[in-house]
């Protein structure tokens, strides 16, 4: 992928037109494999040597590791681990700096400053959030939804860690185009950008359902969700809902 910083307004212009059709936007090879299979492994040591935990999306809030386990108390109900990164935290990686072009893409598509959200430590709403996701074979899966189209975002932006054929078999991420399921991880596999409306109905179908089950393997699917979310005391954006 070209430097973003570079990027034409026509090509933008392209995929926002693209986009506002009612299209999925894939962008190949946005970040090479090396690198994503360089944060699944440090994800993976993570998730074996650390207690689960949650905290809120607000400021000071630390980076954690949690998972859902068909969790009640979830807007979206699914089956799944989630590692947590906020931008006022430091990490090993310094993921927010390794991907800020996905981010800077993002609110450019969305028609916003570059970055924006970046630092909600100046008096802002909402922040900038990583969200990586780990679904495994035989149970995982994310009921379908919509996500919350405001000023803070009108586009989602996730980046595939995984590829399908190798990593699993069935299942994976889905949206509905024309009352049609299309399962986008037949178009992107691992560094590729997936790019589609937030209140676009999506979820993520039931990985390898027919497996035996291994709650200490990470065999499954892997992504990272570029996401804006509000923080906890903001009320004027809603949370994500069933569709």
């Amino acid at each position: 992928m070209e430097n973003v910083v570079k990027l034409e307004k026509s090509k933008i212009d392209k995929i926002t037109k693209s986009l506002d059709a009612n299209n999925v936007v894939v962008i190949k090879n946005f970040y090479k494999k090396k690198l994503c299979n360089l944060i699944v492994n440090h994800l993976k040591a993570i998730a074996s040597g650390s207690m689960t935990s949650y905290h809120p999306i607000k400021i000071g809030s630390p980076n954690f590791y949690r998972v859902n386990y068909d969790d009640k108390r979830s807007y979206v109900k699914g089956f799944f681990h989630q590692f947590n990164y906020f931008p006022w935290n430091q990490d090993q990686l310094n993921l927010f700096e390794t991907f800020e072009d996905a981010f800077v893409l993002k609110n450019r598509i969305n028609k916003i400053e570059d970055k924006r959200f970046f630092n909600p430590l100046n008096n802002s709403d909402c922040t900038i959030r990583l969200s990586f996701q780990f679904y495994p074979s035989s149970r995982g899966y994310l009921d379908q939804h919509s996500d919350p189209v405001d000023y803070h975002q009108k586009y989602l932006f996730m980046l595939s860690l995984s590829t399908i054929g190798k990593d699993f078999s069935k299942g994976g991420l889905f949206t509905t185009i024309n009352n049609k399921t299309i399962y986008l991880d037949k178009y992107a596999s691992t560094g590729d950008l997936i790019i589609l409306k937030a209140n676009k109905p999506h979820g993520v179908k039931i990985i390898d359902e027919n497996k035996k089950y291994n709650p200490l393997s990470f065999n499954g699917r892997w992504m990272v969700i570029f996401s804006t979310n509000k923080l906890i005391d903001n009320k004027s954006v809603r949370d994500s809902k069933k569709v």
